[in-house]
C-alpha cells in the first residue's frame, strides 16, 4: 500500500466522526426545539383547564382554604411549580409564604420576600437530635424577623430550647407574637425543665403549648393575656412532673385562661393503686375556663386535679383515663363537688360502653356534648352495674330532665331493681328515661326486668321518680317484647292508678318508636 493509500484510509473515521458529530449537534438543537415546542403546548393546554383559567384571587382563596391549616415553605414551593398561572397565583399570595423554617435560611429568606407585610410563623418540626442553632446563625434570623412574629411552632434539641429561651427572655421585639409551642422530639425519651419569660410580655400572647417540656413559669403578669394552655408529656417520664402544689402554684398566673389541655403533663401524678388524694389548701379559680381537656392514666388523677379547682357552670369538659377501672365514673370526682359547678349544669346525661356524656339544657338537642368521661377499659357488665349506680355520686345536684343509656342488654346483667332504684332516686327532675341496646340484637328480656320493678308502685302512695313521663325503650326484638308485655302492663297501670302522689304528669311507655298500648 503507497503512501496516498494510507493517509486516505486514516481520513475516513476522522471525516465520519466529524460528519456524526454534526449530525448530533443538529440533532439535539431539533430535540431542544421539540421540548421547547411541547412545553409551549402544554402550558396552552393548561391554559384551556377551568383551574388554570381562574382569576387569580379567586385561586389563591382556593390555596389558602385548602392549606389554612398546613401552611408550609414546601407547600408555597410545590404549588407554585404546577402551572404558569398557579406560579403567578402562588408568587401572589403572601399567606402562602408566611410561614418558615428557621434552618433553611435561603427558603427563609425567599418567603420573607414573598410573605410581604403579613405577621410570620417560625416552624420547626422533629429535627432528628441536630443542634441548628449553635452557630448563631439562625439566632440571627431570628432576631432579624421577631418583631413581626406571630406563631413559632418549634421541636428543639433541649440545648437549642435552653439557647432559644435565653434569646426570649432578653430579646425585645415581641410585639405581634400569639402563640409559642415548643417541644422535645419524642424519640429522646427526655423531659426538659425550661424557664419561660420575656422582657417585656408581649401583648398579644393568647396560646403557650409544651410538649415533654416542663415550664418554669415565673411568678408574674407575663401569661395573664394567655388564653390557651396545653401540656403533655410522654409516659415514661410522669415522674419528672412537678408536685401539684408547684403545678397550682404556675396555674394561678394564667388568670384570663379560656381553654385547658393536659395530656398527662401538668403534675406528678399519684402512684398507682393510691386511694386518697393529698389535699392541699389551694384552689385555683378558672373563672374564664370555656373549655378543659383532661387525660390521665388513673382516674384519681383527674379527681387530684378537680379537688383543687373552680370551674364554671358553662365550661365544657372532656375527660379520658386509661387504668381500666370499673368504678372510674366515681373516682374521677373529689367528694366535695361545690367548686366543680360544670357537674351541677347538665340537663341530660348519655351512659354508653365506656363513656359517659352529659348536655346543658341549651345544648340537649345537640350531638356535641358539654361534657365526656371516656374510661378506656373492656366494659362488661360489672362496669356497667357501676356505671348506673355511679351516675348518682357524679350528677346528684344536677337538675338531669333526660337519661339516655346505651348498651347491650347482656350487660345488664348484674343491676337489680335495687340498683336501679337507688341509681334513679338521686334525679328529682327526671321526666324521660331511655333505653337502647346496642350491638347485635339480644333475647334477653330478664336483664331490662329489673328496671320495670323499679319504676312499678310496690307500696301505695309512694311513686318511683314521680316526675317521670316517658319510658322508652329502643333496638328491642319483638319475641323480648311480647315476654315484656305483662310487665309493662303492670308498671303502666299502677304509676297511672297511684293515688295520694299530688299533681302527676301523664305517663307513658314508648316501644321501638311507636307508643306502648296494651293487647
Amino acid at each position: 500500500m503507497d503512501a496516498e493509500g494510507t493517509d486516505a484510509t486514516q481520513g475516513l473515521p476522522q471525516e465520519q466522526w466529524t460528519r456524526l458529530s454534526k449530525t448530533q449537534k443538529t440533532l439535539e438543537s431539533r430535540l431542544e426545539n421539540l421540548k421547547a415546542k411541547r412545553q409551549h403546548v402544554y402550558a396552552e393546554m393548561n391554559d384551556l383547564l377551568l383551574i388554570c383559567r381562574l382569576p387569580n384571587n379567586i385561586l389563591s382563596r382556593i390555596f389558602i382554604i385548602a392549606y389554612k391549616h398546613h401552611i408550609l415553605p414546601y407547600t408555597a414551593v410545590r404549588l407554585s411549580h404546577v402551572c404558569r398561572s398557579w406560579r403567578a397565583a402562588a408568587i401572589a399570595t403572601p399567606a402562602l409564604w408566611s410561614s418558615m423554617l428557621p434552618h433553611n435560611t435561603s427558603l427563609a429568606k425567599m418567603c420573607l420576600a414573598r410573605a410581604g407585610d403579613l405577621p410570620l410563623r417560625l416552624y420547626l418540626p422533629d429535627t432528628n437530635f441536630k443542634q441548628y442553632w449553635k452557630d448563631g446563625i439562625i439566632l440571627s434570623f431570628v432576631a432579624h424577623v421577631a418583631s413581626r412574629l406571630a406563631e413559632i411552632d418549634l421541636t428543639l434539641h433541649p440545648a437549642d430550647l435552653n439557647t432559644l429561651s435565653v434569646f426570649m427572655t432578653f430579646h425585645e421585639g415581641w410585639e405581634h407574637l400569639e402563640s409559642l409551642s415548643l417541644s422535645v422530639p419524642e424519640d429522646l425519651c427526655i423531659s426538659h425543665e425550661l424557664m419561660i419569660d420575656f422582657r417585656p410580655t408581649p401583648p398579644k400572647l393568647r396560646k403557650l403549648s409544651f410538649n415533654g417540656i416542663i415550664p418554669m413559669v415565673r411568678a408574674s403578669g407575663v401569661f395573664s393575656n394567655v388564653r390557651i394552655l396545653e401540656l403533655s408529656m410522654l409516659e415514661d417520664l410522669l415522674e419528672d412532673l412537678p408536685p401539684m402544689e408547684d403545678f397550682l402554684a404556675a396555674l394561678q398566673n394564667f388568670v384570663g385562661l379560656e381553654e385547658l389541655r393536659i395530656y398527662m403533663g401538668a403534675f406528678r401524678p399519684l402512684e398507682k393503686g393510691t386511694k386518697e388524694y393529698p389535699k392541699h389548701d389551694m384552689l385555683v379559680h378558672l373563672d374564664h375556663l370555656r373549655y378543659g381537656e383532661l387525660i390521665f392514666m388513673e382516674p384519681i388523677n383527674h379527681a387530684y386535679l378537680l379537688a383543687h379547682l373552680a370551674i364554671p357552670a358553662t365550661t365544657h369538659i372532656y375527660q379520658e383515663m386509661y387504668g381500666g377501672h370499673p368504678n372510674g365514673l366515681l373516682r374521677c370526682y373529689p367528694r366535695d363537688q361545690s367548686n366543680l359547678h360544670f357537674l351541677h349544669s347538665m340537663s341530660k346525661i348519655r351512659l354508653t360502653n365506656g363513656a359517659v356524656h352529659g348536655y346543658h339544657q341549651d345544648h340537649i338537642d345537640t350531638a356535641d356534648a358539654c361534657l365526656s368521661v371516656l374510661f378506656n377499659e373492656e366494659f362488661s357488665d360489672k362496669s356497667a352495674r357501676l356505671s348506673i349506680l355511679n351516675l348518682r355520686s357524679a350528677f346528684k345536684l344536677s337538675p338531669v330532665i333526660e337519661l339516655q343509656i346505651e348498651i347491650a342488654l347482656s350487660e345488664l346483667r348484674l343491676v337489680t331493681a335495687a340498683d336501679w332504684n337507688k341509681a334513679l332516686s338521686y334525679f328529682t327532675s327526671l321526666r324521660t328515661l331511655r333505653y337502647k341496646h346496642s350491638g347485635p340484637l339480644e333475647d334477653l328480656p330478664e336483664y331490662i326486668t329489673p328496671l320495670f320493678e323499679a319504676l312499678t308502685v310496690s307500696i301505695p302512695g309512694q311513686l318511683p321518680v314521680p316526675t317521670l313521663c316517658t319510658l322508652e325503650l329502643a333496638n328491642m326484638l319483638q319475641s323480648s317484647l311480647d315476654t315484656l308485655d305483662d310487665r309493662i302492663r303492670r308498671c303502666d297501670d299502677s304509676r297511672g292508678a297511684t293515688p295520694g302522689v299530688g299533681q302527676m304528669l301523664p305517663f307513658e311507655v314508648v316501644v321501638n318508636g311507636n307508643v306502648w298500648a296494651a293487647v
